[in-house]
């Protein structure tokens, strides 16, 4: 006869409740997925239901929402967790007297903007970011060899370093404050598909170089082009035309704005705003109004991006013949 597996069933809940399958939970703690579902119906908790408007939470599950709720958790996460939609979790805390609002300490980040750091972000939210219309979160989604960025961003708002990963590969930050949405509307980020839409942000001229350095490490590029058989350093912005014109003015770039060529499919209604030349004076101007002190000295600013402008210093400073091959970040 086997030998009977104990299983801790505190542990089984509390995985499956920070968003476990149960198939994995029966690989984490060797037995059946069959055996992990009999043990959390056995605590009150009904695996794999989706909960509409219409139906009532158990008691135990009851239980677990509201202290969730009580240690931070917001509702949309949750309802993530609870495999339901945000609605049902505030209809549930209500029902249970639980008062509901933005329970972050963080929620009034963007009450005012008048740090290098609110201005950084919200540069990348602008590039890189995305608004969500059903519920109270935004989330910034980039590739992964810039993870360094999702980490620093979530540690600047919430006080903690957190990377999360898609199975595809790349990293993101998702935070939830119905207040932080709000104030992200009035500062102009609308909510849903905003890259036609976004404009330049109103912010003050003290912060406004961290605002475009976010924008350009989220939507720009800058690097070594090939152009028929000559090469030469240039720097660019692909998005709209708002932006793209935004982003000349503030660098003092005098080119034309024009509509990107390529798959339409891909990048339709997006434009660029390119520069590209070896005159030593312009990139210092140029990394001047991008980056300072200040941005460097508290990692306000993308590596790979900022590596790329000192190696173009080099070359150009030193008047080289651009031989190396093709690069760009």
């Amino acid at each position: 006869m086997p030998k009977k597996i104990k299983l801790d069933v505190d542990l089984i809940c509390k995985q499956y409740f920070e968003g476990q399958s149960t198939n994995k939970l029966a690989e984490i703690h060797g037995c059946s997925p069959n055996t992990i579902c009999r043990r959390l119906k056995e605590q009150g908790i009904i695996p794999h239901v989706k909960y509409s408007l219409g139906m009532n939470f158990s008691e135990g599950q009851t239980a677990k929402i509201c202290n969730m709720y009580q240690n931070g958790k917001t509702t949309p996460e949750i309802a993530e967790i609870m495999g339901c939609c945000y609605q049902v979790i505030s209809k549930t805390l209500k029902e249970n007297n639980v008062p509901v609002g933005d329970n972050k300490p963080y929620s009034s980040f963007f009450d005012e903007i008048n740090t290098p750091e609110q201005a950084w972000i919200l540069g990348w939210i602008v590039s890189d970011g995305h608004l969500e219309k059903d519920c109270a979160c935004f989330r910034i989604e980039i590739q992964k060899k810039d993870f360094e960025i999702i980490s620093r961003i979530t540690e600047i708002i919430t006080g903690t370093p957190k990377v999360q990963y898609r199975k595809d590969g790349r990293v993101y930050l998702k935070i939830c404050s119905k207040k932080i949405k709000e104030d992200l509307v009035k500062l102009g980020i609308p909510a849903g598909k905003k890259s036609v839409l976004v404009k330049p942000l109103n912010i003050s001229s003290d912060v406004i170089s961290h605002f475009w350095r976010g924008v350009f490490e989220g939507d720009g590029t800058v690097g070594i082009f090939k152009h028929y058989d000559r090469k030469y350093p240039s720097i660019n912005l692909s998005g709209n035309y708002a932006m793209c014109l935004g982003f000349a003015k503030y660098l003092g770039i005098n080119t034309k704005i024009r509509l990107h060529k390529g798959n339409l499919s891909i990048i339709k209604n997006t434009y660029i705003c390119k520069k590209g030349t070896n005159k030593l004076d312009f990139w210092q101007k140029t990394y001047s109004k991008l980056y300072d002190d200040y941005s460097i000295e508290k990692g306000l600013f993308l590596t790979r991006k900022h590596n790329i402008f000192l190696k173009i210093f080099n070359l150009v400073g030193a008047d080289e013949s651009y031989t190396l091959d093709r690069w760009t970040g």
